[in-house]
């Protein structure tokens, strides 16, 4: 196969794929892209419009219920509150909440809610339950009004009221809802913190296969999204390695905390491997330790059959000059799950699946190479092929390139073997059944004789012709003046008699002209040529023949230049 055709072929291929896969995005549900920040405290926030007021709202998958600081909560912080006076609906009952041991509650109402998205515009979901917090316990602080639940309420068996139940029961026709997180590293008030995919994963934010995991139920965790790990393990520079194994880890994962959490023995066990690393605090739901900022450390996760490893970038927290270990341990020796929060869920792309009655699977991916940070699925379908069509002329402008190279080689060949073309030898035949212009051709060909060299001794002489002597005295042969003069030369023998012999040469030599001046010699010449030539007589007695006795009349000579 030659380099244009292997080209058509790969172009080709990666058209009809890439435009299969292109038209597989626009068919298929396009995922709704809610922007993410982050607050003081490194929780991620999705602005949710309520009563024509916007308000910051945490992202948090340990519970399904959606959360507001009331108007009349004292401890809910001092951002934007919910006017009570604004409700559209009285209140259908109360409700308190628990998410990683801090706590709310309140009364439940009706709101016409909505998601800011990317491009500014609102995804509506009307009718949500929304709790009308009065009291919280840590759950409600600085920096955000309330709390978005993208959990399924396993623990209390009140799908319908979570976000994803709600939407699934005014969307009676589907079976199941998906969602997709794209988080980057919690930073402090980040003005860009990831994507929310809403509703559908965004292909483009992951690559590989996902490995799917499904939800479990554990009274150890306040959280809905749990699953069982399959291993760990954890590796620092000159602290040697340690590692779990055996898939019965319960592990929960939510964004609601920025860090990872293992179980208090492991904990104090990987940073006593670190040197220099001291225990630094300890709340009411995890301790936290100091170590180096130039620590060399690594963890790694496998879920399934992927691993995923975070390196000192993400496990090493950075605050002023002073670095924290971004694994933390339970305060309570006696919980031996784990939490992977913002940290590791920024390390991965996550997609949540949920049925009509509450279950679901959790996938875990790799990120993809490019970002497609505001993208509609339109608008990659519409790079796709824009970048198809660039290739496409490229490889065009490569074809004819190729081509124009070829045909310059094939000319050049031409040439040089037109140049070196030597004709073959033809004998110089004549055919007797070719026309005159064929004989002609293959005489053209043939090779110049080569004159051969008189022999002296021989009597005859085919190139040349015996002039004879004039009759009489009174004749003459004149020779040109750059040639002597003979003039009235007569033989001085006299008349030599006729020989009998009947062998005569073919050109007699009887009669031939003499040169006075020169004795033996005899003039010959070529009468087609007008030139003379003297050659020395043979002592041999030839008879005269009479035909070659002819009367010359007298003749002069052309000049030889």
């Amino acid at each position: 196969m030659s380099h244009l055709q292997f080209a058509f072929s790969l172009y080709f291929i990666l058209f009809f794929y890439q435009l299969s896969w292109a038209q597989q995005i626009i068919a298929s549900r396009p995922p709704v892209i809610v922007p993410l920040t982050t607050d003081i405290n490194r929780r991620y926030v999705i602005q949710i419009e309520m009563a024509n007021t916007t308000f910051p709202f945490a992202l948090s998958l340990g519970t399904g219920y959606s959360l507001v600081a009331a108007s009349d909560c004292t401890s809910c912080g001092s951002e934007q509150k919910y006017d009570l006076n604004s409700a559209p609906t009285a209140p259908i009952g109360s409700q308190a909440v628990s998410v990683l041991g801090a706590s709310a509650s309140g009364q439940v109402m009706q709101e016409n809610c909505s998601m800011v998205t990317d491009n500014s515009s609102l995804w509506h979901y009307p009718e949500h339950p929304m709790v009308m917090v009065n009291q919280s316990s840590s759950l409600i602080s600085s920096g955000i009004s309330g709390i978005l639940g993208l959990g399924t309420n396993r623990l209390n068996g009140n799908f319908s009221s979570s976000t994803l139940g709600g939407w699934l029961s005014s969307n009676a026709a589907l079976s199941n809802v998906s969602f997709g997180l794209s988080l980057n590293p919690p930073e402090i008030s980040s003005s860009d913190a990831g994507q929310l995919h809403w509703l559908a994963p965004d292909p483009s934010a992951y690559q590989g296969e996902v490995s799917w995991k499904d939800l479990i139920t554990t009274t150890s965790l306040d959280s809905d999204w749990v699953f069982k790990m399959d291993s760990w393990m954890f590796n620092v520079t000159d602290g040697g390695s340690q590692s779990r194994n055996g898939g019965n880890m319960t592990t929960a994962v939510d964004p609601y905390n920025p860090n990872i959490i293992f179980p208090s023995d492991i904990a104090h066990s990987i940073h006593s491997s670190i040197n220099g690393a001291v225990l630094k605090t300890q709340t009411s739901m995890s301790s936290v330790w100091s170590i180096p900022c130039d620590s060399r450390m690594s963890l790694t996760i496998t879920v399934g059959t992927h691993p995923y490893m975070l390196l000192e970038d993400k496990l090493i927290q950075s605050d002023n000059g002073n670095c924290t270990s971004a694994i933390e341990g339970w305060t309570d020796n006696t919980n031996d799950a784990y939490l992977f929060g913002a940290t590791f869920i920024s390390s991965v792309y996550l997609i949540f699946t949920v049925n009509s009655m509450g279950h679901g699977s959790l996938g875990f991916a790799k990120r993809g190479l490019v970002s497609a940070k505001g993208l509609s699925p339109g608008a990659i379908a519409g790079i796709t092929l824009g970048s198809l069509a660039c290739a496409g002329i490229l490889i065009v402008g490569i074809m004819v390139f190729g081509i124009g190279r070829q045909q310059r080689k094939a000319h050049q060949s031409m040439k040089e073997r037109s140049e070196s073309y030597i004709p073959p030898f033809v004998p110089n035949q004549v055919d007797s059944n070719k026309t005159t212009h064929e004989n002609q051709v293959y005489e053209s060909y043939s090779l110049p004789s080569v004159p051969s060299t008189p022999d002296y001794h021989d009597h005859s002489i085919p190139s040349y012709t015996t002039i004879a002597i004039p009759p009489t005295d009174q004749q003459h042969f004149n020779i040109s003046p750059w040639h002597r003069r003979l003039t009235s030369v007569t033989s001085p023998h006299g008349p030599r008699p006729q020989s009998p012999s009947s062998s005569s040469p073919a050109y007699p030599r009887a009669g031939a002209l003499r040169d006075p001046n020169r004795p033996g010699l005899v003039v010959v010449g070529d009468p087609r040529l007008g030139s003379v030539n003297t050659r020395r007589a043979g002592r041999h007695n030839a008879q005269r023949s009479n035909s070659r006795r002819e009367s010359y009349e007298q003749h002069e000579l052309p000049e030889i230049a």
